[in-house]
């Protein structure tokens, strides 16, 4: 997935625990805080491994431990620095990434 597919990720367009096939569904939108998009406005279906959809699944539930109101939003958050639960912007993500190469 590229970053900005990453970002736009919203929690209820993650299809899990149906006994069938994990899938993320990327789909097109104008609406996220910091500008990111889909690249060509394309809907797409990705299927991701079991592993994924527990990693997902334990997230979830540690955000929910946080008091955190899900439904319809960003599944990736800030979660230490800034505002709590605000999505990510592609900064702090290059951010991060340059703190695990060093």
């Amino acid at each position: 997935m590229r970053l900005g597919e990453c970002l736009s990720l919203k929690h209820c367009e993650w299809n899990v625990g149906q006994g069938r096939t994990p899938f993320v569904e990327v789909v097109p939108r104008q609406d996220h805080p910091a500008g990111v998009r889909v690249k060509n406005s394309r809907f797409r279906r990705i299927y991701i491994s079991d592993d994924l959809e527990r990693l997902h699944s334990k997230y979830v539930w540690e955000l929910c431990d946080g008091d955190a109101h899900l439904e319809n939003w960003w599944v990736f958050v800030n979660l230490r620095r800034g505002e709590w639960l605000a999505p990510l912007r592609p900064e702090t993500v290059y951010d991060l990434v340059d703190d695990l190469k060093r």
